[in-house]
């Protein structure tokens, strides 16, 4: 990585404390911090020419432009950096503010436009009180790495700004409404019938976020994947048996591999490995469309060397001792080939999309079989109705269903200033405001931080000297700017 002098900043911030004693409201601390966040975009560019880096870089970079801004380091770990711009004298007194932003280091360049913004808003107004920037690490996948690692005690702000890219200028308060579920009955076994033992596993990356709503971009689910294989085969007379099935995943994502052995029929072997090849080809198909969009996406990028997006076997292995009992095995098939997942609730007037679930995880260990589930909604109602919906699935395919607790992801925990202010700042009615659907940090940092008064900021390029104005103006105590 190139090497930084941000020699302008510190002179910025001193002509602008010299003008603001001289000439009073004349000087323009927006534009001021506009051309602050235009030489930052030429640094980071140039700093970041290839696409790829690590975040040991990203944090390197932003150390020197902070000591150069007169700034603090107030904690830097593997996968974070704080930096802490102190208050102003005088305003020592005034609550302070959390800004945050993520960036993916192997994909760095696509996350410059929001660091520079951010690096631009921590210089803040001419008088101010804390503020606090925090530079989190992400990857493509929303791992979330940084913020799962950020120590509770770090997040010491109760007005607290997370900011994102997106299409367009939106104000977030709150989080989806969200629930585990678990589906179970018992799974006796007996001796196999049949002598002809398979093993089918697919595995796909693992930290996949379920709610990338488009098509071309959303990964399947391998549990749905072979229980679907598994309820064509039975309904279309092909006889088999279960030995096994089991899936790898790490919570709050779907899982990232599932296996299953059966013991096929010496008669049916042919036409069940046929389907297996056809369950093949169609996730062949999948994947170079996932492949097109994921190049699409990083067109013009530094080639940086990617995991396989998925391996598909079905492979000859011994034969099992035991097998699960017809009665069982019935149950989970019936089970996988009604249960309603993915987007399973949609507005009928703009599309919109109101609630999503997916399986998690499934094992058939300790002749018992446990599938868990996870939903998130817009509300407890949507929730509800997508509950009872299982309720009536499990009783028809003799399983039981144990719903979980209800609980809001996140939000901003008491109405104040910060929601107020960047509602009408947007234009919009916070009797009326969006709830994000998707994962975000937010999740992760309205279980970290007491009594947050939180707002998820999501912002596009062009918006960009707008939200410079938003911000400052609040970190000032003054009114929406016109």
């Amino acid at each position: 990585m190139k090497r930084f002098s941000a020699i302008c900043i510190p002179i910025i911030m001193i002509l602008g404390l010299f003008l603001s004693g001289c000439s009073g409201s004349e000087l323009d601390r927006g534009k001021e911090l506009q051309s602050a966040m235009k030489r930052n975009d030429i640094d980071l560019s140039a700093a970041f020419l290839e696409n790829a880096a690590s975040f040991q870089d990203v944090s390197a970079f932003i150390k020197e432009w902070a000591g150069n801004a007169g700034l603090e380091i107030a904690a830097e770990r593997d996968h974070y950096i704080i930096v802490r711009n102190p208050a102003t004298d005088g305003f020592e007194d005034r609550e302070a503010t959390t800004l945050q932003c993520h960036v993916d280091p192997v994909h760095i360049r696509k996350d410059l436009d929001l660091l520079s913004l951010s690096m631009a808003c921590l210089l803040g107004p001419v008088q101010h009180g804390t503020i606090r920037l925090i530079v989190t690490e992400n990857d493509e996948m929303d791992n979330f790495i940084g913020a799962q690692s950020l120590r509770t005690k770090s997040i010491t702000d109760r007005h607290f700004i997370h900011m994102e890219l997106g299409k367009s200028a939106m104000v977030y308060t709150s989080g989806s409404t969200y629930m585990p579920a678990t589906l179970n009955c018992s799974a006796p076994r007996k001796k196999p019938e049949y002598t002809n033992a398979y093993t089918i596993d697919f595995t796909i990356p693992k930290h996949l976020n379920p709610y990338a709503f488009d098509k071309a971009s959303s990964y399947p689910n391998p549990v749905e994947v072979i229980g679907n294989l598994l309820a064509s085969a039975k309904s279309s007379g092909r006889l088999f048996e279960i030995a096994s099935f089991t899936s790898e995943s790490e919570d709050g994502y779907i899982p990232h591999r599932a296996t299953a052995v059966v013991v096929i029929d010496d008669n049916n072997v042919e036409s069940f490995l046929k389907r297996t090849e056809s369950t093949q080809e169609s996730m062949e198909k999948k994947f170079k469309e996932l492949q097109k969009a994921q190049d699409k996406k990083n067109t013009g990028e530094t080639e940086v060397e990617e995991e396989p997006l998925y391996s598909f076997n079905v492979t000859e292995t011994a034969l099992p001792a035991n097998v699960l009992a017809q009665k069982g095995s019935d149950n989970i098939i019936s089970l996988l080939y009604t249960l309603q997942t993915g987007i399973v609730s949609q507005s009928e007037e703009n599309g919109d999309i109101q609630a999503v679930s997916y399986i998690q995880s499934i094992s058939t260990a300790k002749n018992n079989f446990n599938l868990n589930i996870k939903i998130r909604g817009m509300d407890e109602t949507v929730i509800k109705e997508i509950s009872d919906t299982y309720l009536v699935t499990s009783g028809l395919c003799d399983v039981e269903y144990k719903p979980g607790k209800t609980t809001k992801m996140w939000s901003s925990n008491q109405p104040g200033n910060l929601s107020d202010f960047f509602f009408e700042a947007v234009d919009k009615e916070k009797e009326s405001a969006p709830i994000t659907l998707s994962r975000t940090e937010c999740d992760i940092f309205g279980t970290r931080g007491e009594n947050l008064d939180m707002i998820l900021y999501r912002v596009n390029k062009d918006h960009r000297n707008t939200a410079i104005k938003y911000i400052l103006a609040y970190l000032a105590g003054e009114d929406v700017p016109e």
